[in-house]
């Protein structure tokens, strides 16, 4: 009896705090000592990947969270700079790293092309678009199939592909106008793909639109957000919720939801937040502006159970202690 009081009284805590907050329980995941970072992915395990700067690198590491630690990985032997942009559920890993530095139009020592890699079993793997100069991977489904990502090309065009690693087959996505820019990022185990596509036009404003792609059909479906000129579409989980963010005079902005049906988020004091990643618990990963430097915080967000839920959570406790008294009565 007295488990079940107790197991009564946790819940009976937990609910009074859910009421009281709204929306989203927010956590904060900036490394130790680090300026600046973000927060790209999140799987159905709750674990985290992302970036971060400052804390003794001159350049950026990736890192990997899971229930409170971070884990830096910091590449491939002679790797200079890490991103880690994506997680499977299976914790494989996806990203880039670059590892040659050159010189700019100035004279700048600047970092040069990046490549793609697959972190797996404590093994990087170098993944390289065919025939781009440089190569980053965006992101990876939860069954770990399919891998998304850019390259970059002589012409001055930015090319979105998928990568079926049952295969091993590339699939180019997105346009190939000359000087277009496409990110695909976000991958559900449907098969279905988020991005975003810059688009110059002769003589006019370029063309900007976020779309969702079926890898199985080819189907490409562009759908931007109601009253919004600007948008990015940057993950999809199972239920087809979509995680990104728009940008608005003034105002940069995270949102999650459909396009005909979505939520708009905001966080710190510079208006400034972008949303990264989606799983299929609703959990949201991204990052809001610090500073004007550019610095940022990398975030965590939780959706706060609806005060029904847990009511129907105290009912059942309550029935469930009526039973057993009733049963020693």
């Amino acid at each position: 009896m007295r488990s079940i009081r107790q197991c009564f009284m946790a819940v009976l805590v937990t609910a009074s705090a859910a009421v009281q907050a709204a929306g989203y329980n927010v956590v904060n995941l900036t490394p130790a000592g680090a300026s600046s970072a973000d927060a790209w992915d999140v799987n159905n395990l709750g674990q985290v990947v992302g970036s971060y700067s400052g804390a003794g690198f001159t350049y950026s590491r990736g890192y990997v969270w899971s229930a409170g630690v971070f884990t830096t990985l910091t590449g491939p032997a002679g790797a200079l700079s890490t991103n880690a942009l994506g997680v499977s559920d299976a914790g494989a890993v996806v990203g880039a790293y670059v590892d040659t530095e050159v010189l700019d139009d100035t004279g700048t020592l600047v970092l040069g092309d990046s490549h793609g890699y697959i972190y797996e079993g404590g093994t990087y793997a170098r993944i390289d678009l065919p025939g781009a100069g440089s190569t980053t991977l965006r992101g990876i489904s939860a069954n770990g199939r399919y891998v998304s990502g850019y390259g970059s090309f002589a012409d001055s065009s930015v090319r979105g592909f998928v990568l079926d690693r049952s295969s091993g087959a590339f699939t180019l996505v997105g346009s190939n106008v000359v000087g277009a820019f496409t990110i695909v990022q976000g991958i559900n185990n449907a098969g279905q793909l988020v991005g975003s596509e810059i688009v110059p036009v002769t003589g006019g404003p370029a063309t900007r639109t976020s779309f969702i792609y079926d890898i199985g059909t080819g189907i490409r479906t562009d759908q931007n957000l109601p009253g919004v000129t600007t948008s990015f579409f940057r993950d999809i989980n199972d239920a087809g919720q979509i995680a990104g963010f728009f940008r608005v005079p003034g105002s940069q902005q995270g949102f999650v939801g459909t396009p005909s049906s979505f939520e708009a988020l905001a966080y710190g004091t510079l208006n400034d937040t972008i949303l990264e990643g989606i799983n299929n618990s609703g959990w949201l990963v991204g990052r809001y502006l610090l500073d004007a430097a550019g610095n940022g915080q990398a975030i965590l967000l939780t959706p706060v159970p609806e005060p029904s839920i847990w009511l129907l959570s105290l009912a059942g406790f309550a029935v469930v202690g009526w039973q057993v008294r009733r049963r020693r009565g």
